[in-house]
């Protein structure tokens, strides 16, 4: 079981971090900006082993997002508008094979394979945006409790230990194609590193760092100019095995992390009031904390 939040908290135009209140009374023409948005995840995992060099997972997500975003009348006082949404998110289904490991069982390299069923809601209502003159979805993309359609992961994961240490690294590409409302996210290509330092049988703790680049969103065709880009995240690790019962034992698991660095797309428009900037939320941190319970069946040689 696990549960996650993270949160936004600034505007982000390229690199810099820019506060929204700031950033929208620095210009008249600028009709809106985000101001922050909190997410909340309760999921249900499930990881199964048939062999020693296949795992097989299942996480399904319940959402629950909320996004306050700044305005800016042509006559009258400055507002927000508040969206929120909550739901069954998309399910997601991985397997990692082992491809090869060392004799003395210290160094592996496996290949994963993912996917993600469409079972969360998405909104392809759309208004007109003006400036534009083009047709664009109404709610923001993060917002949204699915992509509507089946995405692909892959990649290569090795690890190498050393004494009580050990060295995680991974490179994963995500394809996520266009959905039945003409609109697609952008294709993510994530590397990952963590070093990992084991206490005792009982406890672990680690850093972990990965960065992504994130191409532009596509809708009906266009790209969205204030979407994709590139974010740098790092995070604290631990866990703690606290129990044993029911055969197995009981571990929990908690992170906690920030973007160190962020250079997210903007969008540069031209109106009649002036120049706009479209741009995306950023900053914060987030947070993870997990109760997991693992239970290995006896080989059937042993079994008889």
């Amino acid at each position: 079981m696990v549960y996650g939040y993270n949160q936004k908290d600034n505007v982000k135009n390229g690199s810099n971090g820019i506060d929204a209140n700031t950033f929208i009374h620095n210009n008249k023409a600028q009709l809106q900006a985000p101001a922050s948005s909190r997410g909340h995840q309760q999921a249900i995992t499930v990881n199964y082993s048939p062999t020693d060099d296949l795992a097989l997972f299942m996480n399904v997500p319940w959402m629950e997002k909320r996004a306050v975003a700044l305005t800016q009348p042509a006559v009258g006082k400055f507002g927000q508008t508040v969206a929120e949404e909550e739901g069954l998110g998309d399910i997601t289904l991985e397997g990692r094979y082992n491809l090869w490991r060392s004799t003395r069982w210290d160094k592996f390299a496996s290949v994963l394979l993912g996917t993600t069923l469409p079972t969360g809601e998405f909104s392809d209502t759309r208004a007109l945006n003006v400036p534009l003159n083009k047709m664009l979805i109404s709610r923001g993309a993060g917002l949204q409790l699915g992509k509507d359609t089946a995405t692909f992961k892959g990649g290569l994961l090795y690890s190498e230990r050393w004494n009580d240490w050990w060295l995680h690294s991974s490179v994963l590409y995500e394809v996520n194609p266009e959905n039945d409302a003409k609109f697609a996210y952008g294709d993510v290509l994530t590397g990952g590193l963590a070093v990992h330092y084991t206490v005792n049988y009982d406890l672990m703790f680690g850093v972990e760092m990965d960065s992504n680049y994130i191409q532009k969103n596509e809708d009906l065709g266009y790209k969205v100019g204030n979407s994709g880009g590139v974010t740098t995240n790092l995070a604290f690790v631990g866990d703690w095995r606290f129990m044993n019962a029911f055969g197995g034992n009981f571990k929990l698991r908690g992170s906690v992390g920030l973007p160190v660095y962020e250079d997210l797309n903007s969008l540069d428009v031209k109106t009649a009031r002036g120049t706009l900037t479209q741009v995306q939320g950023g900053d914060g941190f987030f947070a993870n904390l997990a109760i997991q319970w693992t239970f290995r069946d006896a080989p059937d040689a042993l079994q008889h």
